[in-house]
């Protein structure tokens, strides 16, 4: 029963898998757009010592901590969708044509040249803990998120 339940939801992620890419990519860029936002603004409250002590500084924090966390989840799901689908391998087919407006998302995904790939846990903790403290004014060096 089990077996069957698994292979018929395998199959509707199958085949749905073109509209399932494109929403968790599309949540993705959204998701970066949102946390390049509150990055902004917290940096602009970090300035000074009373901009940190600010609720908004902290609601910034907060909202930075969700959408990372948020992201960090769709990365693992788009790697799971790949699992399933193996839709890396087709990106050339006329269906997936829309991901070349995600390539920038599908290269963190699955480039091994970026400096801190996603999924990993230990480097999920190392980039949020340098825009941490880059957010609260402990981190000048920007170079390595």
């Amino acid at each position: 029963m089990m077996t069957e339940l698994n292979y018929a939801a395998n199959q509707l992620v199958k085949k749905n898998s073109v509209l399932i890419l494109k929403k968790t990519l599309s949540s993705i860029r959204n998701l970066d757009e949102k946390i390049e936002n509150v990055t902004q603004r917290k940096l602009a409250l970090g300035i000074s010592s009373s901009g940190v002590r600010s609720s908004a500084h902290w609601k910034s924090v907060a909202s930075f901590q969700q959408y990372y966390t948020e992201r960090k989840q769709l990365y693992k799901e788009l790697k799971e969708l790949n699992d399933i689908t193996n839709f890396i391998e087709n990106l050339h087919q006329d269906r997936y044509k829309f991901v070349e407006k995600y390539q920038n998302i599908i290269d963190v995904v699955w480039d091994k040249k970026e400096k801190v790939k996603c999924g990993t846990e230990k480097s999920d903790q190392n980039q949020m803990r340098l825009q941490m403290e880059i957010l609260r004014g402990e981190n000048d060096d920007y170079s390595e998120i």
